[in-house]
């Protein structure tokens, strides 16, 4: 159909935990983005609804936990407790049962003491049910009869939304109901014939007359039993469950036994539903048994609720679905009328997929164990160990910024430009070529004072704090950029040690600087000493050069010194000038800023080595689930799993690894070490210096690129420098977790890889592009006909083949492939076959098999007679059932085993009976009208002998005190004032007079009427308005109260002679129990008139 919407019910753990995962399913992959009008959330929910009933919230709480990222981005919980939950476990069973003993004219109370004997009650816990019913169905069952409101609440929000929503033509919806839950747990067990009821009768209020499409999924006993082989309760809860819905199912087809189903359910307003409506409690049932009928297992129940989920989305959604729906459609009735046993549907399927799933997950779980392992940690201890010999490199490149010889730095900003000049203008050697005396510009003096000048612009930058602190950021943010770039290049072991080795050895050379400080002082003392006389000797000519005319070689010779000099000055000044700032970063050893950038660095190490722990073993995990999901019966995969991976692991150089090295070499050992070069080389162009201008946005939003003013060469000239960091990064230090760090980048790498995987020529030819038939064309004979034999699928359910008839021996198929001939091929489809339905669908790396077997019944089971053994010898059986009398009677129960349920309506219909017996006495008290004696009655109950079809009963408006007497008017103003209720017994006038009770408010005309009866006193008059007097001379007064006292006990003999001669001359069962109750209640209950007019 076009417009079918569907409600899914989980029931119980079992239940909960399958509706979870086809929640997730449903929202994953028919649902993956919103709209411009809708969420996800908005578009699901005009289709769908969930509602989950548990006793156990950790089951919900993990649901809600693990999907509280992708959930509507964690604006709601997954399964909202508003709207989606009903917890039973909040309820103490124990306490609802003396709650209800307390007052037991309750309907919902009276329900509760009927189904549970006070035998059965006395072992029910003083306790929440909040860790599960323990396997008491009769704990859960009292649980959902106290949140009955809110089952009915939640169900009806849900039932109504759907019925709302119409197509574009105004077509109307079928809503198809998904029950799952288990045959012998605690709490799914102990509510799934009250869920499957309610769900009947609120359908029918909202949507119309008929049973709904309602599919019951039902696990079988056996893994459980399995799993507690020394608890007989497993079975016993079984074989009750199945005999309880065997019943009941058989009683939908017949009329008269259809009213013990209404009558045994939790009920909690009578209004809600009509006891005389037809009752199916379901379409068919699907059961799920953890062994198949090929005597393979489904492996776990984790597995098994998997796989049901799968089946169930597989039939609610989709062309095979469809297509088995259509034909289940007509086979399920002709069944049912040959035995209404027979209403199991046992199904089974296969899917064929190419495993692109588990290839990603393959790429991305390598991958981020290699990140970690070989490029962010990279524990080589070849490369992380640092030679002594490079220690003073590592210092520069750490520390260049105090480097002056490298252009752009800090010191060589503060000598560049003067020093420069001096070079060019009085240092080179041009200056003094082909000069016979000293230039002036050589002057010492002069040349002196220019040095003093570049001294004083060095010691000007360290005089105020704020250019102190500008120096040693500029210093701390060459430092964290350089440790970045070590990572980089090897690794964060590596960059961690170096940057311990670098803060050793400042500490040790700050150290030395200061010992040594007046000995260098002294040796350049010394220089300038001996460069005063180089220069008095350039100055002076001797009388040999005077002779000569030339002073050549002493001025060059005072140049060169003066160069060194110079030169010299000007490092140790820059070395002072350094030293003062080196202070900083070595004085403190617990707050410098190598200590703070080895401590980030060491914190993000130690979180990476965890994570890398975590990864290894995920990696090595993956192997085992995907070896566990090549033993799945209901799913083949081309490639084969099993070719990938064994029980020992990752097989070497299995199909997935040959695509992973076209991007990432690695040894084929069973390390997989990988090239560490092919790593960097995909981060450093995917993510460090990316072109990419969604993933630049992404990496700015996230504050992964830094953006710094830099000086770049010589000069003053700013740029604006775009930098991504992410373990280096001060910016992130305080607000972001390292795990976040290293999460964050491992996003963005998995996005890098998928890219490099989506490009690479070889892994699109031989993976992305080549078609699940070409892998199965690949294969050799023998590995073709095994993939044929495990494309058949095995049904969920182990039956007892020589048990079932021939007729129940017929399989149905659907095939649902892109093609036909795919189909014949490897799905074994044959043409021609009645049994076999083809249908187009899904992609080119998928198909589908699904096999069922129509009308199979409990006792098919392949277990069934030995849990009915263990049933029989069993004693208090009422213990594993959901209701006291069902356990005596079990399928055979009808209305007359069970007790009279007497309700206000009984209550009221049998003091009409009594107050009726007394008209005649009573009509003096009456207004009686001799102009229109038809307009006024003497009684509410209205009988006429001779048309025994109907009866007329006043409603409250009818009565008053009208000129001092009771007045009943049966018209006013032309409206009646009586009800007229009819029917062609009196049981079917029953059932109305029921259904009209509360709303035309029978029992406070009643009430009304016999206070004012009580209170009703008359002095009777004669024609000419004399008081008519007793034969004793006093005055005749009727006395409501005394009229009413004086003639109880022959009124209520009478009464029940008359009841007692009804109920022999009645003629259906119906009318006798309805005798039988006012007679019960008059003789009882109103046994004195205290009691009747209390």
């Amino acid at each position: 159909m076009a417009n079918e919407k569907h409600i899914f019910i989980g029931l119980g753990g079992s239940g909960c935990q399958t509706v979870t995962q086809i929640k997730e399913k449903v929202y994953a992959n028919r649902y993956p983005t919103h709209t411009a009008t809708k969420s996800r959330l908005e578009a699901m929910n005009e289709t769908y609804r969930f509602l989950f009933l548990d006793t156990d919230q950790r089951d919900i709480d993990q649901a809600n936990q693990r999907n509280r990222k992708d959930f509507e981005e964690g604006r709601v919980p997954f399964i909202n407790p508003q709207s989606d939950l009903v917890n039973l476990g909040l309820a103490n069973p124990q306490a609802i049962y003396y709650e209800a003993t307390q007052d037991t004219t309750t309907l919902i109370n009276k329900r509760i003491l009927e189904a549970c004997s006070p035998e059965l009650a006395v072992k029910i816990p003083d306790q929440p049910l909040g860790f599960g019913a323990g396997a008491f169905r009769m704990k859960s069952r009292i649980a959902f009869a106290h949140s009955l409101t809110d089952f009915q609440t939640k169900l009806q929000a849900a039932i109504s939304a759907l019925n709302d929503v119409k197509t574009v033509g105004g077509e109307s919806c079928t809503i198809f109901y998904w029950v799952v839950g288990s045959s012998n747990g605690g709490t799914g067990s102990g509510i799934v014939n009250d869920v499957l009821y309610h769900i009947n009768q609120i359908h029918k209020q909202i949507v119309g007359d008929g049973d709904p499409q309602l599919i019951l999924i039902m696990y079988m006993p056996k893994v459980y039993i399995d799993c507690n082989s020394t608890e007989e309760k497993y079975a016993l809860n079984a074989y009750a469950v199945f005999s309880e819905i065997q019943a009941f199912k058989e009683m939908s087809q017949e009329k008269k036994q259809v009213r013990v189903v209404h009558r045994v359910a939790v009920l909690n307003d009578y209004n809600l539903i009509d006891s005389k409506r037809k009752y199916c409690p379901f379409y068919y049932m699907i059961p799920i048994d953890i062994q198949t009928d090929k005597g393979t297992s489904l492996g776990s129940t984790h597995v098994m609720y998997h796989n049901t989920a799968e089946m169930i989305y597989i039939l609610h959604h989709g062309a095979g679905g469809e297509t088995f729906r259509s034909d289940i459609d007509n086979y399920m009735n002709d069944i049912m009328e040959r035995n209404h046993e027979d209403f199991l549907v046992p199904m089974g399927y296969v899917q064929l997929h190419k495993p692109t799933d588990q290839f990603v997950r393959y790429f991305h779980r390598r991958f981020e164990r290699d990140v970690l392992r070989s490029w962010l940690l990279n524990a080589d201890d070849k490369v992380n160990q640092i030679p002594e010999s490079e220690i003073p490199s590592l210092y520069k490149k750490l520390f260049q910024q105090l480097d002056h010889k490298v252009p752009g730095t800090l010191a060589n900003e503060l000598v560049f430009t003067k020093l420069n000049e001096l070079e060019e203008d009085v240092l080179d050697p041009s200056v003094v070529s082909g000069k016979e005396e000293l230039p002036s510009i050589l002057k010492l003096d002069n040349v002196l004072s220019e040095v003093e000048s570049i001294e004083s612009n060095i010691k000007a930058n360290k005089v105020t704090p704020e250019q102190r602190s500008a120096n040693k950021q500029l210093l701390v943010k060459g430092i964290w950029k350089q440790a970045e770039t070590w990572i980089r290049e090897k690794g964060l072991i590596y960059a961690i040690n170096a940057v311990d080795a670098v803060r050793t050895y400042v500490r040790f050379r700050y150290d030395k600087e200061n010992d040594l400080y007046d000995k260098k002082k002294n040796e350049m003392s010394d220089k300038l000493n001996e460069l005063q006389e180089y220069a008095k000797k350039a100055e002076d000519r001797s009388l040999a050069e005077k002779t000569i005319k030339s002073n050549r070689d002493d001025i060059k010779k005072y140049q060169s010194e003066l160069d060194s000099y110079v030169h010299a000055y000007i490092d140790q000044v820059i070395e002072d000038w350094a030293h003062d700032l080196l202070g900083d970063f070595c004085t403190n050893e617990k707050s410098d800023e190598l200590a703070r950038l080895k401590s980030q660095l060491m914190m993000i190490k130690d979180k990476a080595s965890e994570m890398n722990e975590q990864a290894v073993r995920y990696y090595d995990r993956l192997a085992t689930e995907f070896g566990n999901t090549s033993l799945d019966v209901t799913t083949v995969y081309l490639p084969m799993l099993k070719e990938i991976c064994n029980g020992n692991g990752w097989k070497a150089n299995n199909f997935f690894s040959r695509c992973y090295r076209n991007i990432i070499q690695a040894d084929e050992d069973r390390a997989e070490t990988p090239n560490r070069a092919d790593l960097s080389k995909l981060i450093n162009e995917g993510i460090y210096e990316t072109k990419n201008e969604k993933r630049l946005e992404q990496l700015m939003a996230q504050q992964y690129i830094l953006i710094q003013k830099e000086k770049v060469g010589r000069g003053k000239e700013e740029q604006v420098i775009e930098e991504c960091r992410f373990f280096a990064n001060p910016v992130l230090m305080e607000d972001r977790k390292p795990e976040a760090i290293i999460e964050d980048f491992l996003y963005f790498a998995q996005q890098v890889l998928d890219v490099a995987t989506r490009e690479n020529k070889n892994i699109q030819e031989n993976w992305a592009n080549k078609k699940v038939s070409h892998f199965f064309r690949d294969l050799p004979n023998e590995q073709k006909d095994e993939v044929r034999k495990s494309l058949s699928p095995a049904l969920f359910f182990n039956y007892n083949t020589a048990r079932i008839e021939v007729t129940k021996k017929e399989e149905h198929l659907v095939f649902v492939a892109q093609d036909k001939d795919l189909a014949k091929e490897m799905l074994g489809y044959e043409e021609g076959n009645i049994r076999h339905r083809y249908v187009s669908g899904g992609d080119a790396n998928s198909a589908l098999v699904l096999k069922s077997k129509y009308g199979l019944s409990f006792r098919d089971y392949r277990i069934y007679d030995n849990i009915e053994m263990v049933y029989n010898n069993a004693t208090f059986r009422e213990k594993y059932h959901f209701h006291h009398d069902f356990a005596q009677f079990l399928g055979k129960i009808t209305l007359d085993d069970l007790p009279d349920e007497v309700l206000s309506q009984h209550r009221t219909f049998a003091k009409m009976l009594l107050l009726k017996e007394y008209e005649e006495d009573l009509k003096p008290l009456f207004y009686q009208d001799e102009f229109d004696p038809e307009a006024y009655e003497t009684s509410m109950y209205l009988v006429n002998p001779k048309n025994r079809t109907s009866f007329e009963i006043a409603r409250p408006e009818a009565f008053s005190i009208y000129k001092g007497a009771l007045c009943l008017r049966k018209i006013e103003n032309g409206k009646k004032l009586y009800d007229e209720v009819s029917g062609a017994d009196f049981s079917l006038q029953f059932d109305e007079y029921f259904k009209l009770f509360y709303n035309r408010r029978y029992s406070e005309t009643l009430d009304r009427l016999l206070q004012g009866i009580l209170r009703q006193k008359k002095t009777e008059l004669d024609a000419k308005g004399n008081i008519v007097l007793n034969s004793d001379g006093t005055a005749l007064v009727y006395n409501g109260e005394q009229i009413l006292k004086d003639g109880y006990a022959e009124k209520q003999k009478a009464v029940l002679k008359n009841l007692s001669l009804l109920k022999q001359q009645s003629t259906t069962d119906e009318e006798k129990r309805l005798y039988n109750i006012f007679f019960n209640i008059i003789r009882n209950d109103y046994d004195t008139v205290h009691k009747f007019i209390g």
